[in-house]
């Protein structure tokens, strides 16, 4: 049997680890399971790599030796906050990894790049895929440094406020006026956090769609509304969901992006505003919301399988390169 290590950082309370071993890891290993691999969520701690004189190497999980032809490792970057901590460890491993040979189904420096919502759209800038107008900005001890007033010359209140790289919903503002906006970025600023602005859309119209990806072909969409005059969409702060058919007009442009990046698992997220869509964001490990359990075991099930598929190809891949 196959192995699937997952690197996530060991950084969770309590509660949010009891939280996600019941409501993710449980069904992961499940669908792991049944679709032919074993499957261990592991920090970055536990990676060992022996470099020997004859410049051989051996890479071991806690004292388990591993190898490329029967182990896959997980290596998405998290970057919340409690979780910065780790961070170049998780760059250092997952750089490690790829260069000792194993197979990554997600790539570390397309995380890197989908981990910043800006950076997201330069990378898929050649699309000319539909993007809201947007600011970057760093916000730290030098804030008052940044002009505020001419980096907003060409927008207009009221304005969304997000970390570049968080996700689900967390640190979302909405800023009516300038002196929301300076107050949401000074906040901001006390963790140093990269921010992006853009115009807000009319909540009673958005829509956040999902379209999950497998192998470049789409297999769920997923909708989510704010409700009760909220901004934000997501189930976990309080937005109403569902799983849908595919929107008109939502195929195509979704379709570009997973085209563009080739993996065997991704979503991709438009924002609707009732006339057009908006690039929102990629998630190379986004799930499905835990109140779909038996669906969310069906999609991961492909995931692992799609792993499966594409682990298979690259080791031909590699042998080939090899005579």
């Amino acid at each position: 049997m196959k192995r699937i290590y997952w690197i996530f950082p060991d950084r969770s309370s309590t509660f949010q680890s009891n939280w996600e071993r019941t409501n993710f890891w449980d069904v992961y290993k499940k669908a792991a399971e049944e679709s032919g691999f074993s499957m261990e969520v592991v920090s970055a701690e536990a990676i060992e790599v022996i470099y020997l004189a004859d410049h051989s190497t051996i890479t071991k999980v806690y004292g388990q030796e591993v190898f490329v032809h029967d182990t896959i490792f997980v290596t998405e970057i998290h970057n919340f906050p409690h979780q910065q901590c780790d961070f170049m460890q998780m760059v250092n491993t997952f750089w490690t990894l790829r260069k000792l040979g194993f197979y990554l189904p997600i790539d570390p420096e397309l995380s890197l790049i989908m981990g910043d919502k800006l950076n997201t759209f330069l990378f898929f800038r050649d699309l000319e895929l539909p993007v809201l107008p947007s600011i970057r900005i760093v916000c730290g001890r030098d804030l008052e440094r940044h002009n505020l007033p001419s980096l907003l010359e060409s927008f207009e209140f009221p304005l969304i406020i997000k970390p570049l790289g968080w996700g689900g919903g967390l640190g979302v503002n909405l800023a009516t006026n300038y002196s929301e906006l300076k107050g949401i970025l000074s906040l901001a600023s006390g963790a140093e956090t990269a921010m992006m602005i853009q115009p807000a859309l009319d909540s009673s119209k958005l829509v956040d769609y999902r379209v999950y990806f497998i192998d470049g072909s789409p297999h769920t969409i997923l909708s989510r509304r704010p409700q009760g005059g909220d901004i934000i969409a997501n189930l976990s702060r309080g937005g109403e969901t569902g799983l849908i058919t595919m929107p008109d007009g939502l195929n195509d442009l979704a379709a570009k992006v997973a085209n563009e990046i080739q993996l065997p698992y991704c979503c991709v997220d438009f924002l609707y505003d009732g006339e057009r869509y908006w690039l929102s964001e990629v998630e190379l490990d986004g799930g499905i919301p835990y109140i779909y359990r038996e669906e969310s075991l069906q999609l991961l099930k492909r995931r692992f399988e799609a792993y499966g598929r594409a682990h298979r190809q690259f080791l031909l891949e590699t042998a080939k390169g090899m005579k």
